[in-house]
């Protein structure tokens, strides 16, 4: 929850990822069921649009299905619904699957299509990448530790949320979040937190020495 008494973004990017590794675990593909497993998904990007945060003590509903699966990818939404079915948050997110001692894509094996398919989400037609402006300025910079690792040995995808909400404006009311993931922060990695605010909303990239980006998130303004 955050000060208002609501669900935080990065608290629904918690929600959605681990209705996923449920989703994994109940195929007997979770993170854990094969210790030996060379490779895993890793995400690569979210669209989410927001319709309404939760409250403290409200109940919701997450749920989660496949909707496209090529050669080194697979496609996945997300929905939260209230228990009167209002749709609070909606998203599609697209996964890799990634050999971690090659630390490179590799083909989706035939076992991980049990995951199925169901029809597709109508997200309109997001951006594929997020163009950060070229006006951001530096605010903070930080370490990476194993507080914010994951069972991959890298920064958890829902962490680059959580660090990048801390600089959305109490003025800004988020309609939507999109997240782009474009290299692994280990333990150990410095972080450099920069952002531009636009009329649009709120672009932070969180970045290395070398100015290469880790991840780009935009919190995108709300438009009745």
């Amino acid at each position: 929850m955050g000060p208002d008494g609501r669900l935080t973004l990065g608290g629904l990017i918690d929600y959605f990822q681990n209705c996923a590794v449920f989703h994994s675990t109940s195929l007997g593909l979770g993170p854990l069921d094969k210790p030996d497993r060379y490779a895993a998904w890793i995400i690569i990007s979210w669209r989410i649009v927001i319709n309404r945060l939760p409250f403290l003590n409200e109940n919701v509903y997450t749920k989660t299905w496949g909707h496209r699966f090529r050669t080194l990818e697979g496609d996945r939404n997300h929905i939260m619904t209230a228990e009167s079915g209002e749709l609070l948050a909606y998203s599609d997110s697209r996964w890799v699957f990634f050999d971690l001692d090659r630390q490179r894509p590799v083909k989706v094996p035939e076992e991980e299509l049990a995951y199925g398919t169901e029809p597709k989400l109508d997200m309109g037609n997001p951006p594929r990448k997020i163009i950060l402006p070229d006006n951001r300025t530096e605010r903070d910079r930080m370490r990476v530790t194993r507080l914010h690792l994951d069972t991959n040995g890298h920064m958890n995808n829902g962490q680059y949320v959580h660090l990048a909400e801390s600089y959305v404006p109490p003025t800004l009311e988020v309609g939507m979040l999109w997240v782009d993931y474009y290299k692994q922060a280990l333990e150990g990695d410095s972080i450099i937190f920069k952002t531009a605010e636009m009329p649009e909303g709120l672009y932070v990239s969180l970045e290395n020495e070398a100015a290469e980006a880790y991840a780009a998130v935009f919190f995108g303004r709300r438009v009745d």
